[in-house]
């Protein structure tokens, strides 16, 4: 390998080194919007079903453990909280937008 084509190569690695470490602070800076979000919901129930799959990866089994309830209700938590969460996205868009 060339002297010029080693460089050429260490330049696009630091380049790509920094879009990654951009990228890392763009999803870090969604994940603690995400967690705002969910705090904002009323129930809490809902909060620990979001966390525990989103943030903590556990399975629907191991949320329905750890919280004593059914699998199958476990469902049901998750798809009213996805429905609230729809809402104060909504919410938080505006605000959003209007501070801009």
């Amino acid at each position: 390998m060339k002297a010029k084509e080693y460089f050429e190569t260490i330049a696009k690695l630091v380049d790509l080194e920094n879009e990654i470490a951009s990228d890392k602070d763009r999803l870090e800076k969604r994940k603690l919007e995400a967690l705002e979000l969910i705090g904002r919901l009323s129930s809490t129930d809902e909060q620990t079903v979001l966390v525990n799959r989103y943030f903590e990866n556990k399975s629907w089994r191991e949320i329905a453990d750890y919280m004593y309830y059914t699998e199958r209700w476990i469902y049901k938590l998750h798809g009213r909280a996805l429905l609230n969460m729809e809402e104060k996205i909504k919410e938080f868009s505006i605000v959003q937008l209007s501070s801009v």
